[in-house]
């Protein structure tokens, strides 16, 4: 667990826990808000039960427990604001991590999205076995974010039209990675 401090604010930044299956309603709050928001820009548009979201925590724990996977609650005041995660892909690109974050409206632009992906890089270098490289998909027009994850050393290396839609409007896929370490 850390401590960080922005904008007057006190965010906690923690790993998933058992103990957050007993808080899978305020996951799914946390989810469903970021579906209603059109300048989340994620790609989940459906809402969820708490039912599903403790499906989806009880998935992610072993995962985490095994290695396989990371992933960084934020809380301000004690509730849910962000999530970050890293997850080994399967069988012959088990070297390449995908990661991903998100952060509520109005917690968004103080640096908090720059401080955990900072952690989220740090955290996937936990991940067995360690992945030689991270990627990411990211909705081309959400210039904010690719600034933010070039500024972490990302590169784009694929941009894939017309992969998402938003409404009524296809959407650009931008796919970016980074190398942890050499491979040979």
């Amino acid at each position: 667990m850390e401590k960080v401090e922005l904008a007057s604010k006190t965010f906690i930044i923690r790993k998933l826990e058992d103990s957050d299956l007993e808080r899978a309603l305020e996951f799914a709050d946390y989810l469903n808000e970021l579906v209603d928001d059109p300048e989340a820009l994620i790609l989940q548009k459906s809402k969820k039960t708490s039912d599903e979201e403790r499906e989806w925590l009880l998935g992610r724990l072993p995962e985490a427990k095994s290695a396989k996977s990371v992933m960084l609650v934020v809380e301000c005041d004690s509730s849910i604001i962000g999530l970050a995660g890293a997850h080994l892909r399967p069988e012959r690109a088990d070297h390449v991590a995908e990661v991903g974050v998100s952060i509520l409206k109005g917690y968004r632009g103080i640096g908090l999205g720059s401080v955990l992906f900072e952690k989220i890089i740090e955290s996937a270098k936990e991940l067995n076995p360690r992945p030689a490289m991270l990627r990411l998909s990211a909705f081309g027009i959400n210039k904010r974010a690719i600034s933010t994850y070039e500024k972490h050393g990302f590169k784009e290396v694929a941009r894939i039209p017309d992969q998402f839609q938003l409404g009524d409007q296809l959407v650009d896929e931008v796919v970016m990675v980074i190398s942890l370490y050499p491979t040979s």
